[in-house]
C-alpha cells in the first residue's frame, strides 16, 4: 500500500504543468497611488503639471506575472486584450527582484523592483521619485 501511495504522489508531481513555474512576483500588481504620492510630495524635480498628471493616473496601471508571461494593462483596458510578453527573473534577493522582459514591440527591457514591506517600487530616475506597486488580491 505504501508503494502505491508513493507511486501515486510521484505521478501527481510529474504530471504537474512544468510550463507554469511560480515566481516570487507571481500575481497581479497594481500601481499604488497613495504610496507613490507620499514618495514624491516634496520632489522639486517634478513640475506641477507632471504631479497633476500622476495624481490623475496613478493606481490605474497593473502588471501581471503568471508563469513566464508578463502583461502591463490599465483599468480601462482588460488584461485579456493585452499581448503577453515573456520574462525571466535575473536576480532575486531580500532587497530587490530584477526582471528581464522580452517584448516583440519594445525588445528586451530590464525592470528592477525594490521590496518595501508587501509592495515593490521602481525608481523613476528621470523624475526623481519611485512608483509603488502592491500585489492585488485576486
Amino acid at each position: 500500500m505504501k508503494i502505491v501511495t508513493i507511486a501515486f504522489i510521484l505521478l501527481l508531481i510529474l504530471g504537474c504543468d512544468s510550463e507554469h513555474k511560480t515566481t516570487i512576483i507571481e500575481g497581479v500588481w497594481q500601481s499604488n497611488k497613495e504610496l507613490t504620492i507620499r514618495n514624491y510630495s516634496k520632489n522639486e524635480k517634478l513640475t506641477q503639471d507632471r504631479k497633476e498628471f500622476l495624481e490623475r493616473n496613478l493606481g490605474k496601471m497593473f502588471v501581471s506575472y503568471r508563469g513566464n508571461k508578463a502583461k502591463i494593462f490599465f483599468d480601462d483596458i482588460p488584461e485579456s486584450e493585452m499581448e503577453p510578453q515573456t520574462f525571466e527573473i535575473v536576480l532575486s534577493n531580500k532587497e530587490k527582484v530584477v526582471v528581464k522582459v522580452h517584448s516583440k514591440k519594445q525588445g528586451v527591457q530590464i525592470f528592477t523592483y525594490y521590496w518595501s514591506d508587501e509592495c515593490v517600487y521602481i525608481i523613476q530616475k528621470e523624475w526623481g521619485y519611485s512608483e509603488y506597486f502592491c500585489r492585488k488580491n485576486t
